[in-house]
């Protein structure tokens, strides 16, 4: 069979909040015979300004040596800058896609911190499309609060923690200040990372609706709007017995529910168990925003 000529650089990203269904949608994806999706490289939010950082710190090593050890001659002034970055990152895309072993025609990446940056990647990648999964921001807050619960006991557990913060790598520090804060205060603060991320992705889509499909959590098991996801990306097998595997094979709800697995509920309306006066927030913040997406506000 005749091998697809890979792209460059991505062809769509996934985005949304982070437990919106992100990882739902990118096994979807994988399943498909013509997408691959890569599961959170960061490569436009960590890697990217680690390299940023890389190149400042070799200006500034390379300045210092002109300015002492080398100071009597006139050597080209070697300086690295934002388009270096981007050739750098633009390099890195290159290698990693030629190392999917699956032979896909359209290969993206997911990554929940990318909503914010929407605009950036739209004019970085003006070929890229986006498939922006989107949950009742109730649910989102809940999950997430337990969702760092159980990370927090995972590290607990893990050679990497010592009792003390200052063995713990940043990350874990981050995680630990968090979960010693009051649930009421992690679930407020999602519901204004809910906001912020839809209004930059609605904005941006009154701006190229062509180029952003919407579906939301709850549509994962529809088959229609599943289908039109691939159709979106430009997929050309679109069987009903190909789609609906895929529908079977990534249902959340078949996923076991044990304590440290990633998918531990599922579920919607886990909101409810809340302090009232935590729901009474929440409603008062997304009243305007659950009806643009179809979401009960009681």
């Amino acid at each position: 069979m005749e091998q697809n000529i890979r792209p460059e650089t991505p062809d769509y990203f996934v985005i949304g909040n982070a437990k919106s269904g992100t990882t739902w949608l990118m096994e979807c994806l994988n399943l498909h015979p013509e997408t691959y999706c890569f599961n959170e490289i960061q490569m436009h939010d960590k890697v990217q300004k680690d390299i940023s950082q890389l190149l400042q710190h070799l200006n500034v090593c390379y300045m210092q040596q002109h300015q002492t050890t080398f100071h009597e001659f006139n050597y080209f002034d070697l300086q690295f800058g934002h388009d270096d970055v981007d050739t750098l990152v633009a390099t890195l895309w290159k290698i990693a896609i030629n190392k999917v072993p699956k032979d896909a025609r359209f290969y993206g990446e997911k990554c929940p911190t990318y909503s914010k940056h929407l605009p950036t990647l739209m004019k970085q990648y003006p070929n890229a499309k986006f498939l922006h999964i989107v949950r009742d921001p109730r649910d989102v807050a809940i999950s997430y609060w337990y969702h760092h619960l159980r990370e927090w006991n995972i590290y607990k557990e893990s050679k990497f923690y010592r009792g003390s913060s200052q063995y713990l790598p940043q990350q874990l520090v981050e995680t630990e200040h968090r979960v010693e804060r009051e649930q009421a205060s992690v679930v407020m603060d999602m519901i204004t990372w809910w906001k912020r991320d839809q209004t930059t992705i609605e904005s941006m889509k009154k701006r190229f609706p062509k180029r952003i499909y919407t579906i939301r959590y709850e549509d994962m098991k529809d088959q229609e709007k599943v289908l039109n996801m691939f159709k979106f990306l430009g997929c050309e097998k679109l069987g009903e017995k190909l789609i609906s595997n895929v529908i079977k094979m990534t249902d959340v709800e078949s996923k076991p529910k044990s304590t440290n697995t990633f998918f531990k509920f599922g579920k919607s309306r886990n909101w409810e168990e809340l302090d009232p006066d935590v729901i009474e927030y929440m409603h008062k913040q997304t009243k305007d925003w659950l009806p643009v997406y179809g979401y009960d506000p009681e």
